[in-house]
């Protein structure tokens, strides 16, 4: 059951109405002092989910985007390393599509999936250069393993 707590601002009445309300709904996190118990709130007011996902999803972004560019500057960062910072990229861009697509304004939409796909650009440049560095070790050690016998 969802509530909207609605007040007046010339009487400082308060309006309750029980309603089943459709919106972005989550779970926001407990604090030390806390006195209510929230499990969920239900945003219905299209600028402010705007604005509670687009920083959300900025500041997971930040994470990720520091991440891509530490193994994008490690000279020793593995292709394993790599594909996995790569996948994560992928499931962030599943969420932006599955569950934040009915919610974000579609200039926002389309920005963030243009910043995740330059990631993803630059972490397969990156795959393709370990690829391109491995097989040209495994073919100087064949020409030296021809040479010795």
């Amino acid at each position: 059951m969802a509530y909207l707590i609605k007040k007046n601002k010339a009487t400082n009445e308060i309006i309750y109405m029980e309603y089943d309300l459709h919106g972005y709904k989550f779970a926001p996190k407990k604090g030390k002092n806390t006195y209510i118990d929230v499990k969920e709130v239900t945003l219905i007011n299209p600028e402010m989910i705007d604005s509670v996902l687009s920083m959300k999803f900025s500041h997971v972004f930040n994470k990720l985007f520091n991440r891509v560019v530490e193994i994008i500057n490690d000279d020793d960062a593995s292709e394993d390393d790599t594909m996995l910072v790569l996948g994560e990229v992928e499931l962030l861009r599943g969420i932006l599509l599955n569950k934040y697509q009915g919610f974000l304004k579609k200039e926002k939409e389309t920005l963030f999936l243009k910043k995740l796909g330059v990631l993803e650009n630059e972490l397969k440049v990156k795959v393709m250069m370990i690829r391109e560095r491995r097989l040209a070790m495994e073919e100087e050690l064949e020409m030296n393993k021809g040479k010795s016998l």
